[in-house]
């Protein structure tokens, strides 16, 4: 029996140790909680932040979704269940420690997730950016986007901890002073941040693992449906092969993860790897985008594939109420030709939480 804890917040958390979440970022876990019936079972235990309408739960159970139990305080989780959070904060992994449930080290947690680990991999690799590189001061960012003058040309500076999309800046030619705050309060808080041109994308997946004891166990490929911003908008699950070759990633991604097995960490891993154009036109692989050693989306979109039979795709999508209403949800279906296409989408989060309309909405979309 597991019990599954949806900590969304995870790289705000190994960010900002103990600091109060935002009101936003509570939604946030409320809204998602639901989003492990993906990869649940009959009889396991689900947190939830704030209560969920029973109604939910029994048309969930009606199209073949897993009966789970429910709390909302972690008092309420039964001693022998395994807990299974997002990513392992300190704090969880005090209250596993508590229940006598072995846990990684803290420390190799965080390092394994820090921009500052996989960017050193890329560059002893080779496997990088041209152009990319670790920031630790303002004069080294002004130098860094002298490179990219044009106003025509992007580049990107992420913070050493974020996801899909936060904790970065977006910018054109040299860097401006209404930008310089940004840089000046991640650099205070980390010592670095990380300069990237900002490229021609053609494709993004997640390639992820498992890490057990004994080694590094490939679980299978989810492409990416980001924003044209780049932020995560979904993940999408083949029946059979994708139309992409992601084999260049796997072998780079799967040494990656072996480092990480040899250097301690326990537990699901994805790495995000990116097809795309450089200013010559060719097309190259970027193998180590980010490096999550924790759950992902993409590999709760995996999950879903145990309910769809004899489809050509399906995708996980993720978005706000307002998306859902005008239809983005099939915008996938759109853009790949299946116009005419049976779509058949499953809505999995519950209409209203936090004592109003879901902000966030998630749906499983099969196209037959």
């Amino acid at each position: 029996m597991r019990a599954f804890i949806g900590n969304f917040d995870f790289e705000h958390q190994l960010a900002r140790p103990g600091s109060t979440l935002s009101s936003q970022l509570r939604r946030l876990n409320a809204e998602l909680a639901t989003s492990w019936l993906a990869i649940a079972d009959d009889g396991d235990i689900l947190w939830t932040p704030e209560s969920i309408e029973q109604e939910f739960w029994e048309q969930c159970a009606s199209v073949g979704l897993p009966r789970l139990q429910t709390v909302t305080q972690f008092a309420d989780i039964p001693a022998d269940a395994e807990l299974v959070p997002w990513g392992w904060t300190s704090a969880l992994s005090h209250l596993a420690q508590q229940r006598a449930q072995i846990v990684i080290d803290p420390q190799i947690i965080r390092r394994a997730n820090s921009r500052r680990w996989s960017m050193d991999l890329e560059q002893s690799w080779n496997v990088g950016l041209e152009g990319s590189q670790t920031i630790t001061d303002l004069s080294a960012v002004e130098t860094a986007v002298a490179q990219f003058p044009g106003l025509l040309t992007k580049w990107v500076i992420k913070a050493e901890f974020g996801m899909s999309g936060r904790e970065r800046l977006l910018g054109y030619g040299p860097l401006t002073a209404a930008l310089r705050p940004w840089f000046t309060k991640r650099q205070r808080a980390d010592g670095v941040v990380f300069f990237e041109p900002w490229v021609q994308r053609i494709a993004e997946a997640g390639i992820l693992f498992d890490i057990v004891d004994t080694g590094v166990q490939f679980v299978g490929v989810a492409e990416m449906l980001p924003t044209s911003q780049g932020q995560y908008a979904g993940s999408i699950f083949h029946q059979t092969d994708s139309a992409h070759d992601w084999s260049p990633a796997i072998e780079i991604a799967t040494q990656a993860a072996e480092r990480l097995h040899q250097q301690g960490y326990r537990g699901p891993l994805g790495i995000d790897a990116m097809w795309y154009r450089d200013d010559s036109g060719a097309v190259r692989c970027r193998p180590l985008q980010d490096v999550n050693a924790r759950w992902t989306m993409g590999r709760l979109a995996l999950g879903w594939r145990r309910h769809f039979t004899s489809i050509r795709f399906g995708y996980w999508w993720l978005g706000s109420r307002t998306a859902w209403e005008r239809g983005d949800h099939l915008s996938a279906a759109r853009s790949r030709g299946y116009l005419d296409a049976q779509c058949q989408v499953l809505r999995t989060s519950p209409s209203m939480i936090c004592g109003g309309p879901t902000h966030h909405v998630a749906a499983v979309v099969a196209i037959s």
